[in-house]
């Protein structure tokens, strides 16, 4: 869409409005809960060529297993392909870094036993037929984290999964939401 310039005196007519508001940046498109003890969390019809990259949002989890890392997988590839770091400073002092060579996922977040988890994260190119990749922030009851990666595939995804590295996820949401296109 073109940008439009007003100029002084010019008036601001409802149609013009509600383009603005319609045409702005992030579109929420989904929402799911995540349930006690679920060993995974499968989003289906996630990703579609009405958006180039899309933002997932994933907070209030948590974890049986304190210490467990939260996987992401598109759902056309599950097996191997994923490359990136993941690095976390720990508020007590210290880092680590993780690095993924090869994998069948990426690492987007860490858990523990509390529901201060959180993490938000950038998808890009899902729908391309081209290289995808991820990048980050997230933060726990007791660090914060950044990471990132890319995962060299022609498919089309659509889909996503969000799985515990140990144990299940306790509650929480995961937002989907969708970068317009200009």
């Amino acid at each position: 869409m073109a940008i439009k310039t007003f100029t002084s005196g010019e008036v601001l007519t409802a149609s013009d409005t509600n383009t603005y508001l319609a045409n702005g940046g992030l579109v929420s498109l989904q929402e799911v809960t995540i349930g006690a003890a679920a060993a995974s969390v499968t989003v289906t019809n996630a990703f579609s060529s009405t958006y180039n990259s899309y933002r997932i949002v994933i907070t209030g989890t948590s974890c049986n297993a304190g210490g467990a890392f939260l996987y992401f997988q598109f759902t056309g590839l599950t097996s191997s392909g994923y490359n990136g770091a993941y690095s976390a400073w720990y508020f007590t002092g210290g880092n680590t870094v993780t690095n993924l060579n090869n994998t069948g996922y990426f690492i987007v977040g860490g858990l523990d036993t509390g529901t201060g988890n959180s993490t938000s994260f950038d998808v890009y190119a899902p729908q391309q037929a081209k290289r995808k990749s991820i990048s980050g922030t997230a933060h726990g009851n007791g660090s914060a984290a950044v990471f990132g990666g890319q995962v060299v595939t022609s498919n089309q995804e659509t889909g996503f999964i969000i799985t515990p590295s140990a144990s299940t996820m306790n509650g929480g949401t995961i937002l989907l939401m969708g970068y317009r296109k200009v």
